[in-house]
């Protein structure tokens, strides 16, 4: 049937990778957006009073700020446990 319609393998190919760039295209935009919206909460004065006020530190930055945070943190832990006698929970 497809075949029939003209349509080769090729243009299956290209439809495809077509929708990858443009699933791609979306997820970069709907990132951008949440990160939008969530610097501009962070921002607020009054936000950032209320969620100091329970404890939480908010932070502005990009994803790889925040992995970079993580790794910080897991290296961090990680020399901790191994200066102690303790292993790991299984």
């Amino acid at each position: 049937m497809v075949a029939t319609a003209g349509i080769t393998n090729a243009d299956t190919v290209d439809l495809a990778a077509y929708r990858s760039r443009l699933r791609d295209a979306r997820t970069l935009l709907l990132q951008a957006r949440i990160a939008t919206d969530t610097r501009a909460i962070i921002a607020d004065p009054t936000f950032r009073a209320r969620v100091i006020g329970v404890g939480t530190a908010p932070r502005l930055g990009t994803p790889e700020e925040f992995a970079a945070a993580i790794e910080e943190q897991r290296a961090k832990i990680a020399a901790i446990h191994q200066g102690s006698d303790k292993k790991p929970a299984q």
